[in-house]
């Protein structure tokens, strides 16, 4: 089976280790629309830092935003 998307834009975030990829298609999503209208999106990972690059050599064309997720800071202190 073939299955086609006409991938609309890709959401790149970064930050915390593996990459995560969406794609935003056209397509409708699960959920109801009183509950969620943004339309489907395909998620997957990539090794930290590559996301950017595996999308520009595989996605050519299609808009790209790129988040940088900010460091994380614990409000734990460490007890020596």
């Amino acid at each position: 089976m073939k299955i086609e998307f006409d991938i609309q834009k890709i959401v790149i975030i970064k930050g915390f280790g593996a990459d995560c990829i969406l794609l935003e298609t056209n397509h409708p999503n699960p959920y109801n629309k009183e509950f969620c209208d943004a339309p489907l999106s395909l998620e997957f990972k990539a090794t930290e830092n590559t996301g950017e690059k595996y999308v520009k050599e595989n996605f050519p064309g299609i808009p790209v935003v790129v988040v940088e997720r900010p460091e994380h800071k614990s409000n734990f202190s460490k007890k020596d």
